[in-house]
């Protein structure tokens, strides 16, 4: 690779850096609006949209179709982890607003995150994770959660039409307290203008059309500029991984590390700049968010994806001189993921606890996250570099 090509993905690598940023406050700033306008969970809308790694798929169907597996299978174990160590524990220490902690939602959805983790962990320490029937299993349970958040969602929404409804109610009921009262002042107008109250009575029922339309057109805006961030943070992350790949392709690494070490690294950028976003603006539920929807779409539909392409190809078979697998995954690298999803969960039990409202304490949990996954990084460059 010439000085030129080198200095072009540099400026692009760096122009998707830029991207990034701007996109990532973007979609703190629009899903927060909407879920409030919404009266939603920032929850529910940021598990939907920020755990949609769409990018991540894009790299491993890349690195699949070019026949490389184990970039791919080392991508997502090494970005599953980068999310809990790396970027979740960015946005703990740049918590810096007043503390709520986490919700009831962000609990289970750690509980949710955990049960999985361990399934996909023991099956990788059991060497049976590369079979078809394991990798429908993945699909399957990927189409189960994307309905579930969805309604979920739904239910809340219902609850918020409710509400609303309710609020017309009222708001009607005062309406006619208010034309009662003043019934005995006015009989003499009503007798010589019927016209009005037939105007009157039609613009009072036209009112909940009328202002269902107007909260349609409020939350238009919201939801455009959330489109628009997910679209830039896609893109970005695409570029990055992109550039990133070419200017480490003189690295000495096996497909494995380089997957769950530099490609994680630049894959997972969007979830960090998230992260931090929304650690510096105090939206916990965002946080937690970030790191349980990616890791899930990461465990279920990337994994699967690879878990069956590698049955199917049976790149999996054990060389006959006795060799190492085509693609695998390290028992080491299993038990750092379990790890990162115990972590994860702890520190959400925790953070809801009066004791994390102390200053320094979110900073500190975050940098102990952040210590580890410099230990999986060392580990990586240096016992699976090979």
């Amino acid at each position: 690779m010439d000085i030129g090509d080198v200095l072009f993905n540099a400026a692009a690598f760096l122009a998707g850096l830029s991207l990034l940023e701007r996109g990532a406050r973007l979609f703190v700033s629009s899903a927060t609006t909407l879920a409030k306008r919404l009266r939603l969970p920032d929850m529910l809308v940021g598990i939907l949209v920020a755990g949609a790694e769409w990018e991540e798929l894009a790299v491993v169907a890349l690195s699949l179709a070019q026949k490389r597996p184990a970039l791919a299978v080392g991508n997502i174990i090494g970005s599953t982890i980068a999310n809990i160590f790396g970027a979740f524990a960015l946005g703990l220490i740049f918590s810096t607003r007043n503390w709520d902690g986490f919700e009831r939602d962000s609990k289970v959805a750690c509980l949710g995150l955990l049960a999985l983790t361990t399934f996909v962990s023991l099956f990788a320490l059991a060497d049976i994770l590369w079979y078809r029937v394991v990798a429908v299993i993945l699909l399957v349970i990927f189409v189960i959660y994307v309905l579930v958040v969805l309604w979920s969602i739904w239910q809340a929404m219902s609850y918020t039409k409710k509400d609303d409804d309710a609020e017309d109610i009222e708001s009607g009921a005062a309406h006619d307290h208010l034309d009662d009262a003043s019934s005995s002042s006015s009989s003499e107008c009503r007798s010589e203008g019927g016209g009005e109250d037939a105007d009157e009575s039609t613009a009072l029922l036209s009112k909940p059309a009328s202002s269902k339309i107007h909260r349609l057109g409020h939350n238009i805006m919201p939801i455009l500029q959330l489109l628009g961030s997910f679209l830039a943070l896609a893109l970005s992350g695409f570029i990055l991984s992109r550039t990133s790949t070419l200017l480490a392709a003189s690295f000495d690494m096996s497909d494995s590390a380089f997957g769950a070490t530099i490609l994680a690294l630049a894959t997972t950028l969007p979830e960090k700049f998230v992260a931090v976003a929304s650690g510096i603006q105090g939206h916990s539920g965002l946080l937690v968010a970030d790191a349980v929807g990616s890791n899930i779409f990461l465990l279920t539909l990337c994994l699967g994806m690879a878990a069956w392409s590698v049955a199917a190809h049976q790149w999996h078979d054990h060389p006959e001189d006795g060799g190492h697998s085509f693609v695998d995954v390290s028992r080491i690298e299993a038990w750092w993921m379990w790890a990162a999803s115990i972590a994860l969960t702890a520190v959400v039990f925790i953070g809801s606890k009066d004791v994390c409202k102390v200053v320094g304490v979110r900073q500190l949990l975050g940098a102990l996250l952040l210590i580890a996954y410099g230990g999986f990084l060392a580990v990586e460059f240096t016992v699976l570099r090979d």
